[in-house]
């Protein structure tokens, strides 16, 4: 059932003309047509939002009505590190709050070009170490979509190298973790997933990197010796043509890998129409969950 009431969904968008953004446009226009697709997304009741900055990084701090309030997870947005902001992720972020009873810190990092690589990971890094002084690493869950998926692997990389603690535990959602988009799912998934194209990441990507080789660990995970890390959990959906970013991941960090038959990029953008989207929120909020209250991953 959830297959069709995604495709109902996104059919309705397209007629309606709330079409995904294209990532290949210029940055300012990206961002605009993104912040408007995102705008049409509804905000799920039984959360408080509010300003909020860590570690010099402004962003929102996202708490439940219900629960301890205490911050449980770092939230990454996606966007192509060219677009977005925690803001248009609300559906997301007070979803995994809800469902954990903990507070999430989401950081309105700065995009490309402003700010090009590797300034994603340092300021995610900056706020990833603050937030394991306030609350512990121990009790601490990293958790992105997207783009923010593969920062997600930077971050615990980057703590690894430095010989800083580690978090409970991380997921990543529907990552970008290859910026050459290598994988063979981006050509041949190309006609299953409406939100994103290949031409757009490779795009958004040299953006972001400038003059970077792309093959770069902190920009492209799966080129990176991923042990050491934090448990792992990657979510896909079958239809993604990011579907061999997640398999890689997961693979290379022996990680826990879950494919979402029927699902596109992003799905869980669509919590309030689709049962999958809404079923990844839970999964995620009770890996929250677990972690807060020392008891590892659920």
């Amino acid at each position: 059932m959830s297959a069709e009431q995604l495709g109902a969904l996104l059919t309705a968008a397209a007629e309606s003309g709330g079409s995904a953004p294209d990532f290949a446009d210029p940055p300012e226009k990206a961002r605009k047509d993104f912040a408007a697709f995102l705008a049409g997304l509804p905000v799920p009741d039984g959360i408080t939002v509010r300003p909020h900055q860590v570690a010099g990084v402004p962003g929102l701090l996202v708490r439940p009505e219900e629960g301890s309030g205490s911050i449980g997870a770092l939230y990454l947005h996606g966007g192509a590190y060219v677009a977005g902001d925690p803001g248009g992720y609300l559906g997301i972020i007070g979803g995994i709050a809800r469902e954990s009873g903990c507070a999430v810190f989401a950081p309105d990092y700065t995009l490309a070009p402003e700010k090009r690589f590797p300034g994603a990971v340092e300021e995610a890094s900056a706020v990833y170490r603050a937030l394991a002084d306030e609350v512990g690493a121990h009790r601490l869950t990293v958790v992105g979509d997207s783009a923010g998926g593969g920062l997600v692997l930077a971050v615990l990389l980057a703590a690894r190298d430095a010989g800083i603690a580690q978090p409970a535990a991380a997921v990543a959602l529907s990552p970008w973790a290859d910026l050459t988009c290598s994988g063979a799912s981006v050509t041949e998934r190309a006609d299953r997933d409406p939100l994103l194209s290949g031409r757009q990441l490779l795009h958004a990507a040299g953006v972001y990197l400038g003059d970077a080789d792309p093959r770069e660990p902190l920009a492209s995970p799966v080129f990176a010796d991923l042990s050491g890390l934090a448990p792992l959990t990657v979510h896909v959906g079958s239809e993604e043509i990011l579907h061999d970013d997640a398999v890689r991941l997961a693979e290379a960090a022996g990680g826990t890998l879950r494919v979402w038959e029927g699902m596109v990029h992003d799905w869980a953008l669509f919590w309030f129409a689709v049962d999958e989207s809404a079923q990844v929120l839970a999964d995620v909020g009770a890996t929250v969950a677990a972690a807060a209250a020392g008891r590892g991953e659920a």
